[in-house]
């Protein structure tokens, strides 16, 4: 503030304090939702410069924000932190023995999130056609297990963890 700057602090529908509700946020809801915050920046703050600062998620973000054709002009830069340029490598990496209590940690969390919502969840499924088997998406131990069960019948682009890391 000092140096005349204003700052907006974006947190993601679907993060942090989980809420229950029919609808699914995926990553283009959330990229709409931040350039539907630096539109209102811009036309709050006389066109002002904007600045993106983004942490892990936070930073894939705003980069997939900055390349996209529909970003304000006003958008003058970004800082990137812990940006997972090797998305399939960092998983890889939760599923070696050194972070097999980590990744186990992190992929009971996901799971945890999937049965939070999982009326939402089924609601998109009948939509699509598609089946989930929650009671083996339960039993998955790994990140990978959980892409196999559950994020490819969500997000159908990708057909395995290689191609969807790297994607």
């Amino acid at each position: 503030q000092e140096k005349g700057f204003r700052v907006a602090v974006f947190n993601p529908r679907g993060v942090g304090i989980p809420q229950r509700t029919p609808h699914l946020y995926d990553h283009s809801n959330v990229s709409n939702d931040l350039q539907s915050i630096i539109q209102s920046i811009s036309e709050s703050y006389n066109n002002s410069n904007v600045y993106i600062v983004g942490f892990s998620m936070g930073a894939s973000l705003g980069l997939k924000r900055l390349t996209d054709s529909n970003t304000p002009s006003n958008v003058k830069g970004m800082v990137s932190i812990a940006y997972p340029f090797d998305v399939y490598q960092a998983a890889a990496s939760l599923n070696s023995w050194s972070n097999r209590i980590y990744g186990i940690f992190l992929t009971r969390k996901l799971i945890d999130k999937v049965k939070f919502n999982q009326r939402a969840i089924e609601m998109k499924l009948d939509q699509n056609g598609d089946r989930i088997d929650f009671e083996k998406l339960k039993k998955c131990k790994t990140t990978f297990e959980y892409d196999r069960e559950f994020t490819f019948k969500i997000i159908d682009n990708f057909k395995n963890p290689v191609e969807y890391y790297k994607g």
